[in-house]
């Protein structure tokens, strides 16, 4: 029984994570922004900032997201490639829709004030978006879902691997780039009786436990790229994904090592290890490659047009 609920609950996990998408459509059918026209003919979002609702242009918009995913000093290659990502997945979610709600795209929004406070040059964030002119990745003739994360542990995933279902731009590659990152590697230390209390808060089943001793825990499963899919505690299974999320780890890509009432879980990179690397994708900038490069690598077989 505590096998199917957390197999359950890493479906709910894709859902969790896909519902950006899912949220827009919904939303929109719900409040009509479907039948709202763009005067200038591009996708316009609505944005929320404190009290104040806003109505931007997709240009203006994506500068704000980029700002928020990259830092200011990212190579200008490695920004207009997020501004490709993220114009792709503002057109993927709307389909046919020419607004968007920005609380459904699920994405972080810098106003032009906090760009400056954290360093970024507005003129850098223009060329990104105007040197990329609505340029968009295409598997075939269809709009991907352009995943990406901070950091692997040197090799990206796939995604049929994580959540189980086919995408096939978003298969494995090498990011050896990542080994480099200065927090590449990072630690995250758990009593037993914390271990516990968090486990049980999550699955009843467990709220048996009081403490977690080394010899309940036992990983039994790895991806083809070195990352958890499976880890037995207490003798519940937990996707590795599932575990990363209850345990705040930055990446189920880890090690543990149980001394005592210690148990420390020893992450490599940061996020699901699916797509793109923002680390990876900066270090092929500084190398000289161009934002078509870069997203060609990480997207298998896509084309940019």
């Amino acid at each position: 029984m505590g096998r199917r609920r957390l197999r359950l609950r890493g479906i709910l996990l894709l859902f969790l994570f896909l519902i950006p998408s899912v949220g827009t459509v919904l939303y929109q059918k719900e409040y009509g922004f479907e039948s709202e026209e763009s005067p200038s003919g591009q996708i316009a979002v609505h944005i929320y900032n404190g009290q104040q609702e806003e109505r931007l242009s997709l240009d203006d918009y994506l500068k704000g997201v980029i700002a928020a995913q990259l830092p200011a000093d990212a190579a200008d290659e490695m920004v207009k490639a997020m501004a490709v990502v993220d114009r792709t997945y503002a057109a993927y979610v709307a389909g046919d829709r020419m607004t968007l709600d920005g609380q459904w795209l699920g994405q972080t929004w810098l106003s032009a004030k906090e760009r400056q406070k954290k360093g970024w040059l507005e003129e850098k964030l223009d060329q990104a978006v105007s040197d990329t002119n609505d340029c968009k990745i295409y598997s075939g003739e269809d709009l991907i879902l352009p995943l990406y994360f901070r950091l692997s542990n040197g090799r990206t995933r796939s995604f049929e691997e994580v959540w189980g279902r086919e995408a096939a731009w978003l298969v494995p590659v090498d990011s050896l780039w990542d080994k480099n990152a200065p927090d590449y590697v990072q630690t995250v230390t758990y009593s037993g009786k914390q271990l516990a209390n968090i486990l049980s808060d999550s699955d009843p089943s467990a709220s048996e436990w009081k403490q977690i001793t080394p010899s309940m825990i036992q990983i039994v499963g790895k991806d083809d790229s070195g990352y958890v899919r499976q880890i037995q505690i207490g003798g519940q299974t937990y996707e590795g994904e599932a575990l990363r999320y209850l345990l705040e780890l930055p990446s189920s890509c880890f090690d543990v090592l149980a001394e005592n009432d210690r148990i420390t879980f020893t992450c490599y990179g940061e996020g699901h290890g699916v797509g793109l690397s923002l680390y990876g994708g900066n270090a092929m900038a500084l190398e000289g490659k161009d934002y078509t490069e870069i997203l060609s690598y990480y997207f298998t077989g896509t084309e940019i047009r």
